[in-house]
């Protein structure tokens, strides 16, 4: 009897010793309830995942460093960073891990440090950042995280919701990018996404932003990331422009309208509507400028029928002395064939019929105007003998 009790002993001693990380994962998976496991923050998974670990206790070293690591990561997902952090930490001191079981830790860190920075503490995220990026590794993709989240934590809000480190986020996230380069377009999308986003909230515009997309039109990933960020009016460029044919308001006796009619020059189109402050102050004062200085580009004008019938329009455009066409849009056709949603809007419509500026509206008739210019500064040479128009 002793004998048979001490052979089945030793027969449980060796399927203990003969488990694996998956098999106490599997055990920890086993008894938890599907809804509860799925529950944000439960701590449930984790919970489970110790009380396995502790079972087994002549789990093989590397063994239970897999599990640790699968523990730490579960804290993770229970936001409990802390607990996580101690554990990838053990992991990171044991000579016995292997270099993937170490990038993994380095990696968990990482994670935590993120979720510090999301619960409000950057301190403690800066330190666990500045420790991975001390401790180095061969592993490129933990070195390029950290600088990522390093650029997270510099463009984070500081107490008086201003960015912490304005030169240090783009850095940082430029940094990552470079460490990228060969890899795939992919990869550094989203990384480009948070330079955008820091270089917003640094209160860079639209305009400087698109322009330093531009810059980068050799990497796939910025074209990608410009592709994104483009407006509906912007998916016009380059595109033959949206019809634009209609009643005239500039003239008393309805005659008709088409843009196609004036193929062979460039044409400044204005969306506006009558008898409102920016059309009467800042862009009709600057259109007259732009037909005086280049009267190579045709003006047309799209006119909002907004609480206005079209004789009222018609003569309010004569007390303003516009002598160019003007049509008429009552139900914002128009408008949404050339995706407007603001009002004023300029475009540019290229000799060829293709639209080559959108969204040249500026905050002045100088701004403007100069907008337009350079626009017009862009477009390959055209003739300079004005065309009747239809």
């Amino acid at each position: 009897m002793f004998l048979r009790l001490l052979v089945i002993g030793w027969l449980m001693r060796g399927a203990l010793a003969a488990a694996s990380a998956a098999d106490v994962l599997a055990e920890a998976e086993a008894g938890l309830d599907p809804v509860v496991r799925a529950e944000p923050g439960n701590p449930a998974r984790a919970q489970a995942i110790a009380a396995a670990l502790a079972r087994r206790v002549d789990l093989p070293p590397a063994e239970r460093l897999e599990v640790e690591l699968a523990l730490a990561e579960a804290w993770l997902d229970a936001a409990q960073p802390a607990s996580a952090d101690a554990l990838a930490c053990g992991v990171l001191s044991q000579p016995a891990a292997s270099g993937s079981q170490r990038a993994r830790a380095a990696l968990l860190r990482l994670g935590v440090a993120r979720a510090l920075l999301q619960n409000g503490d950057a301190d403690t995220a800066t330190r666990i950042v500045e420790e991975v990026l001390a401790a180095g590794g061969d592993d490129a993709s933990v070195v390029t995280f950290a600088w990522v989240v390093r650029g997270e934590i510099a463009m984070s809000w500081n107490a008086q919701r201003q960015m912490r480190d304005r030169a240090g986020a783009l850095a940082a996230f430029d940094t990552a990018l470079a460490r990228l380069a060969g890899q795939p377009a992919e990869w550094r999308v989203p990384i480009y996404l948070l330079r955008v986003t820091a270089m917003e909230r640094a209160g860079a515009s639209p305009g400087e932003v698109r322009a330093w997309l531009d810059e980068r039109a050799g990497d796939a990933a910025a074209v990608s990331v410009r592709a994104l960020l483009q407006s509906p009016r912007e998916r016009l460029l380059g595109q033959p422009a949206p019809p634009l044919t209609g009643q005239r308001l500039d003239r008393g006796d309805a005659a008709a309208f088409d843009l196609a009619r004036l193929r062979g020059r460039p044409v400044i189109v204005a969306f506006f509507v009558p008898d409102a402050a920016p059309t009467r102050d800042l862009l009709l004062p600057a259109l007259r400028q732009l037909a005086a200085q280049r009267p190579e580009a045709a003006l047309v004008g799209v006119c909002r029928l907004q609480g206005v019938t079209p004789p009222e329009a018609t003569a309010w455009l004569a007390a303003q002395a516009v002598d160019w066409p003007v049509l008429a849009d009552a139900d914002d056709r128009l408008l949404a064939a050339w995706r407007v949603d603001l009002l004023p809007s300029v475009f540019l419509v290229a000799a060829d019929g293709t639209v080559a500026a959108v969204d040249l509206l500026r905050g002045t008739r100088e701004g403007l105007v100069q907008a337009v210019l350079e626009a017009l500064q862009r477009l390959p040479a055209a003739g300079t003998t004005p065309r009747a128009f239809p």
